[in-house]
């Protein structure tokens, strides 16, 4: 597989392998898909987390399960 890069990321790329981090461009690429997949991983945990949290606040409210607040109190 050949990957072409705009020149800043090839720099980058560059500077890691230049720093000792990494023994070449491969290693370097595939750390960074590596991360990019956990990330999006994490990202859709956290969607999931945050869909399940938004239900059990709609089933509370709709049981009239709920606390008023002043938004004001938050943007001091």
């Amino acid at each position: 597989m050949n990957v072409s890069l705009a020149p800043e990321l090839e720099q980058f790329v560059n500077a890691k392998i230049s720093s000792g981090l990494y023994r070449d461009a491969s290693e370097v690429i595939s750390t960074a898909l590596h991360m990019m997949n956990e990330q999006e991983h994490f990202t859709h945990l956290e969607q999931d987390w945050l869909r399940s949290e938004i239900d059990i606040g709609w089933q509370e409210a709709e049981l009239g399960i709920f606390v008023e607040c002043n938004p004001r109190n938050y943007y001091r």
